[in-house]
């Protein structure tokens, strides 16, 4: 055996050393070419990226015909509409008379200056502002006799008070930068110097992040390093096996793998697995075996491995015949756990991870949802060739189909028995009669144990059974999750009844800091500065939901005496609802409380202390507005997950309070009252009405809640096949091709033989190529479709809409001109956030049930129904270029 393994060291020591070779050039390429191999690196690659656009926008200033074009008042001009491509923000402003600097031309919304620093002197500034860090650049020129402010902002690192698919933080340019290095002012940190060597800022890498990531190169060449030395590992074991035993060489390649997957486990084995995702067990995570997709993907192809080994390479008769009923007996039963442990581990993909299975909604798939796909065709083909294996005894034994099928459900029945009252049990019962289907076939298919399935006569039947077998399994999970989602947000409704108000809230209460009400308390005990503190409170803090709601501030001082608020409602009577109907929410000192048929009202309790005595009171009331408001919430800070991100098709909801309708959303026809209408008895309760499915939920507080979704599970079913029958074949295919090139060794006579199909091969591919081509061809047609006539529906709903929103709007404008007509110093430019034209605008959102944004002629935004995104500076106040 010793001499078998030297002899084909040598013959197959190409592969170790080209692996040895791929795994060096990948490791000099991370540590010493990769952009954040070093610090030093880092550094360098900082400030070449300033560095070019810093001489961008000198070049661009420099440039007499470009100036020219943006000091004038041409919009429509070719080379300001190039500008707004360059990759930092560009500012033009014209220095007025008593010297104060008016914009004129940006070239996108996604920057700002502030004053303070736009009366800097002209220089390089690293500046920290609410959206992120940048570079400014300002420099005065004169032209004409007319002084201009040019201004750059060049992004350094965007940071945001709340992240999500569209805002994320990190250094501009240098994604894996940000879970790596931060920016600091610590002595020993590297500096950033821009292109006059002046020091912009500094960086240090984070301790508790010292290993770099891998860029996709990196990862290509490990991964071709690894598949390299698994197949030099196989070589070996095949010469063993052909010129030894086959048990030698057997036992010799499942201990290198046994010992190779253990080292992996707590070693990082080619890679830091923690610095990939593909390993983090936020994803997926299941037991010590499986604490991530990675493991489980690992795992699988290495049982795929060693089964197919094992039944391709154990060619010899069965020994000691006296055993075989025994031996026949045993496999059946190891059958049996097998299918079960199969069926646990789709069970586990399915409700053990955020991996996306809703195959209706293409966008939700990602690279993650792929290789579970892989996953499940590989676990399915490892049991579909360990069958082989463990049933060719059985055939040799002779024993009846009956008593097979005997046997395998007593077997299960036992092993099944331990699991009483788990919710798999009634799953599991399902898949032992799978089992039961699945040997009766392979009892008429005797002749398939030998071969593998691309050889098979019947394997586009494999293929189609297989793939409808885990369509269906994982299609019941998926449903099962769906409906326990729904009830979590049914419960969640009947607490709350507006499950995106509260989070929002939670961001506006953080800037309602004791310092911050303490240094101010004497505003509000002015009658003047009062309202104007009180309006600029709910501007900046809760004009998000201006659209919604009805928001007051009540102040009181420490005898409880009323601070020049709106209405006569006193301390006392604030205090009665907070005590009486006030409920806690999941933030400090904010409740919510009912009102007769509407939705839930909020309301904010603060105390204003100075050197720990109470000076004052503070609330904070939130309350419906009377008219219906379906407006759309700002996709930006909506935090559910799953459900609610596909609520806008496919779900709708209705809350109740005391069997009267008082908050939906979605177009469905729900009842306005539920008083003749028979209410389940159970607290959760399911039924189909009109191609829906709904789920009712008998809350305790008086409250019902509805939640329905389209019931499109055949659409679900036949998409969920496709995918898996494509996969399938992709799988099966690749294996095959894999196994072929080594055997031949790329030598081009022998390649030939894989182009010469015999009859039964050409009508498999036939029939492959025309069902790959249809799936593939249906799906694009249908994603297509469904693109179109989406972008379509809004375009016409949003153009029919427009010009009716566009003269109600107009109308209101008049009605806020008049107001001012008296005002020697307001204009319609300065109302703003807060104002009754924003009040106006938002009724005429809530009407047509779209989200406006109302800029006047110099393009600065005047009133939104978003304002949140203005006034925490996600986006500039300025029009979109």
């Amino acid at each position: 055996m010793i001499s078998t393994l030297r002899n084909a060291s040598l013959k197959h020591g190409y592969l170790i050393i080209m692996a040895a070779w791929l795994y060096t050039i990948s490791f000099i390429a991370t540590n010493y070419l990769s952009y954040n191999a070093s610090p030093k690196k880092v550094q360098q690659k900082l400030q070449q990226y300033l560095r070019n656009n810093e001489q961008r926008f000198f070049t661009l200033v420099s440039d007499t015909a470009i100036r020219q074009a943006l000091i004038t008042n041409k919009n429509n001009d070719a080379q300001k509409v190039n500008l707004t491509n360059e990759p930092f923000g560009i500012f033009v402003y014209i220095v007025n008379d008593i010297g104060n600097p008016l914009l004129t031309y940006w070239n996108s919304n996604k920057y700002y200056i502030t004053p303070e620093d736009l009366h800097k002197k002209n220089g390089n500034y690293f500046v920290h502002y609410q959206n992120g860090s940048f570079e400014l650049i300002k420099k005065t020129i004169v032209e004409n006799n007319q002084q201009y402010v040019f201004a750059a902002m060049i992004p350094v690192r965007w940071d945001y008070f709340i992240e999500n698919k569209y805002l994320n933080a990190g250094f501009e340019g240098f994604a894996r930068l940000n879970g790596q290095y931060e920016i600091t002012d610590t002595i020993n940190a590297l500096p950033i110097l821009n292109i006059a060597n002046e020091q912009l800022f500094k960086i240090q890498l984070k301790p508790e992040r010292s290993s770099t990531g891998y860029d996709t190169l990196t990862i290509v060449l490990r991964c071709i390093a690894i598949l390299l030395l698994l197949i030099f590992l196989n070589a070996l074991a095949n010469s063993v096996a052909s010129h030894n035993k086959f048990a030698y060489g057997f036992a010799f390649l499942i201990s290198v793998v046994l010992l190779l997957r253990l080292i992996s486990y707590y070693t990082p084995f080619q890679f830091n697995y923690k610095v990939l995702t593909l390993f983090d067990p936020s994803i997926y995570a299941s037991n010590f075996l499986h604490p991530s997709l990675g493991d489980l993907l690992i795992n699988t192809m290495l049982v795929f491995w060693l089964v197919g080994f094992y039944k391709f390479n154990n060619i010899k008769a069965v020994a000691n015949k006296n055993y075989t009923i025994l031996r026949a007996y045993i496999q059946l039963f190891v059958l049996t756990a097998l299918v079960l442990v199969l069926a646990t581990i789709i069970r586990s993909l399915v409700l053990d991870s955020k991996i996306s299975f809703d195959v209706s909604n293409f966008f939700s798939l990602n690279i993650y949802s792929f290789i579970s796909f892989v996953i499940l065709c590989l676990g399915v083909l490892s049991f579909f060739n360990l069958s082989h294996i463990l049933l060719k005894n059985v055939f040799d034994a002779s024993i009846e189909l009956y008593i097979q099928l005997l046997v395998i459900a007593v077997f299960g029945l036992i092993l099944l028995s331990f699991n009483i009252g788990s919710p798999s049990l009634g799953n599991n019962f399902f898949v032992l009669g799978w089992l039961l289907v699945y040997v009766t076939i392979i009892n008429y298919r005797k002749a398939d144990i030998q071969s593998s399935i691309l050889k098979s006569p019947f394997f586009i039947f494999w293929v189609l059974f297989f793939a409808v077998s885990v369509a269906s399994l994982v299609l019941y999970q998926n449903r099962n999750i769906e409906v326990e989602q729904r009830k979590k947000y049914a419960e969640n409704l009947a607490l709350q009844a507006d499950p995106a108000s509260e989070n929002l809230l939670s961001i506006a209460a953080t800037n309602f800091g004791d310092k911050f009400l303490s240094a101010n308390y004497h505003r509000l005990q002015s009658e003047f500065s009062n309202k104007f503190f009180k309006d600029s409170l709910i501007s900046e803090n809760f004009s998000g939901y201006l659209n919604k709601y009805d928001t007051r501030i009540y102040a009181f001082d420490s005898l409880f005496h009323p601070l020049f608020n709106d209405d006569s409602t006193t301390y006392p009577v604030i205090k009665t609802i907070l005590l009486n109907q006030g409920k806690p929410t999941g933030i400090a000192d904010l409740y919510s409380y009912d009102i007769a048929n509407q939705k839930s009202s909020y309301l904010y309790e603060k105390k204003i202390t100075k050197d720990s005595n109470i000076i004052g009171y503070l609330f904070v009331v939130v309350k419906p507005k009377r008219y219906k408001s379906e407006a759309l919430y700002p996709e930006l800070f909506r935090q559910a997950q799953d459900l609610t991100s596909d609520f806008n098709s496919n779900y709708a909801y209705a809350v109740y309070k005391n069997g009267k309708l008082i908050n939906h959303y979605n177009d469905y026809s729900f009842p306005a009252s539920l008083e003749k209408i028979k209410m389940p008895l159970l607290q959760f309760e399911q039924k189909n009405n009109n191609g829906y499915n709904e789920l009712w939920y008998n809350a305790s507080n008086g409250k019902k809640v509805i939640v329905a979704k389209k019931n499109a599970w055949s659409l679900e079913f036949i998409t969920l096949f496709a995918y898996l029958f494509c996969i399938f074949l992709l799988v099966i295919s690749v294996f095959h091709i894999g196994g072929f090139l080594f055997r031949t060794k790329f030598k081009r006579k022998e390649l030939k033989e894989l182009f010469q199909f015999n009859i039964r091969s050409q009508i498999h591919a036939t029939i492959i190529f025309i069902s790959v081509f249809s799936f593939v061809v249906i799906g694009i047609a249908t994603i297509s479709f469904f693109i179109y006539r989406f972008n379509q529906s809004n375009e016409e709903r949003l153009s029919k809409s427009i010009q009716v929103m566009a003269n109600e709007i107009e109308e209101k404008v008049k009605t806020v001109r008049a107001q001012l007509t008296f005002d020697d110093v307001l204009t319609i430019n300065d109302v703003g956030f807060g104002s009754d034209l924003e009040r106006k605008i938002n009724e005429v959102s809530e009407v047509h049930n779209v989200d406006v944004n109302f800029y006047n002629a110099a393009g600065t935004l005047m009133a939104s129904t978003q304002p949140y995104i203005y006034n925490k500076h996600l986006l500039s106040e300025k029009m979109d270029p």
